[in-house]
């Protein structure tokens, strides 16, 4: 797909099912995100270290929607202006023997 990544864009969200905030019907704007260009509003949800990006939702200045769990496979596609970031490996605790 042909996507133009320095469209303005802003992220929205809908609280998880876990009791922590009160649920409302469907996606809310992010308040403090202003609208940044597609590709750093991808990049920075990429980053965000979340076990569940289904809560978030991208959406361009055209109307175009990008649901957060889409993210890592749309920012694969050609001209996207960023190195991806390198999931961090599972790392288990050794104990060190004196």
């Amino acid at each position: 797909m042909d996507r133009n990544w320095t469209e303005l864009a802003w992220l929205e969200w809908t609280p998880p099912d876990e009791g922590l905030a009160p649920r409302v019907s469907g996606f809310q704007r992010i308040g403090s995100v202003r609208p940044e260009a597609l590709a750093k509003i991808m990049l920075m949800l990429l980053r965000w270290d979340t076990q569940d990006r289904s809560i978030f939702r991208v959406v361009t200045e055209s109307g175009a929607v990008i649901g957060g769990d889409a993210v890592e496979s749309v920012a694969r596609e050609p001209g996207f202006p960023f190195r991806l970031p390198q999931p961090k490996p599972d790392v288990a605790a050794v104990s060190i023997q004196a």
